[in-house]
């Protein structure tokens, strides 16, 4: 299938990645292999990138920061290991800016980083993430794109810190558990536990199930079930249709959300996406607060892990009931920069 953001294997035998085709490779290690624990941390992380661009020192210098952080931090638990796990150190950074009719321009300023922890288990991993809050703790939405969803403007965006348990995909199943606390003031921590299950139907469909139970301060204690449906058309399209519901202590009855999407891929670099949306609370005067549609277009500009994402959409909100629904007219740009190999 063509190697852009959004593909799925055509029999959709495991649990899809939207964005797996992205995933650029590590920069190149040398001596990778005679490493061991004589070298310092700067050693192992040390990349082959010679350009004096700007764009590729950014580039190289997450990895190597990142990289050399872990492998420092990971040997506090015992004798440090250079090995694989730690070059397989991964994140992006996205930046970008939102407009709308209604609230005019917002910055997009979002980044995460993944880092694995050989020496204390091959199964944990640290986590440093910006993004919007609400989402994040309760899993409630999927991020298959740079940009925040139209609904979301990410005026909530927090920087959250923590670490987190993975098991393996298997046939029944797989559990997942992190923990952390949002950088603001005062701090905010969390933790959180998820199940997921996928199964396929044929060679071209595969639904996917996701229940999430979480405690956050000012949401108490919830629970998030998602249900994914993947229909794969031939090796270029696919549909996807996404719900999910989320109940809190402190919420307003059931937080719901739900999309449909074509992703249609263009070239091994270039791909649109198509969506109408729409999500609400069960218990407000308005249990609609806002539906909408939207064209997404990814495409892979100058460098390989370089992504430019652009939005254009319309959607009408109303929180009132004497509110009078009117179009809402949107659009946003994001650049996304993405290093090491997920």
């Amino acid at each position: 299938m063509a190697a852009v953001s959004w593909t799925a294997a055509p029999a959709l035998a495991q649990e899809t990645n939207p964005n797996a085709a992205l995933d650029v490779p590590v920069p190149s290690v040398e001596n990778a292999d005679a490493a061991t624990e004589k070298n310092p941390p700067a050693e192992i992380c040390r990349t082959d990138e010679s350009s004096d661009a700007l764009i590729d020192r950014v580039h190289a210098g997450l990895y190597r920061i990142t990289c050399s952080s872990i492998s420092w931090f990971d040997g506090l638990f015992g004798e440090r290991r250079f090995t694989q796990e730690y070059r397989s150190t991964n994140g992006s950074l996205t930046v970008g800016s939102l407009w709308s009719q209604r609230r005019g321009f917002d910055k997009v300023l979002r980044f995460k980083a993944h880092v694995y922890l050989p020496q204390l288990s091959e199964k944990f991993h640290a986590f440093i993430v910006r993004s919007n809050r609400d989402d994040f703790v309760t899993e409630s939405q999927s991020e298959l794109y740079s940009l925040p969803n139209q609904f979301n403007r990410g005026t909530d965006d927090d920087v959250f810190l923590g670490l987190g348990y993975n098991e393996p995909m298997r046939k029944h199943g797989s559990f997942s558990a992190d923990t952390g606390v949002g950088l603001q003031f005062p701090l905010d921590p969390y933790a959180r536990g998820s199940y997921r299950f996928a199964r396929p139907f044929g060679k071209h469909n595969l639904v996917r199930f996701r229940e999430s139970i979480f405690w956050e301060n000012i949401e108490g204690f919830g629970t998030t079930a998602v249900v994914d449906w993947d229909h794969a058309f031939n090796l270029m399209s696919l549909l996807r249709w996404t719900n999910s519901g989320t109940y809190s202590q402190n919420s307003y009855g059931l937080r719901w959300f739900s999309v449909l999407t074509l992703f249609h891929s263009m070239t091994y670099s270039r791909a649109f996406a198509y969506e109408a949306a729409a999500n609400g609370r069960t218990d407000l005067p308005v249990p609609l607060e806002d539906y909408g549609v939207a064209v997404i277009y990814r495409q892979r500009v100058w460098r390989e892990y370089l992504v430019l994402e652009l939005r254009t959409g319309v959607d009408w909100p109303r929180q009132f009931l004497e509110e009078r629904r009117r179009a809402n007219l949107n659009a946003a740009l994001a650049f996304e920069l993405r290093y090491g190999r997920p």
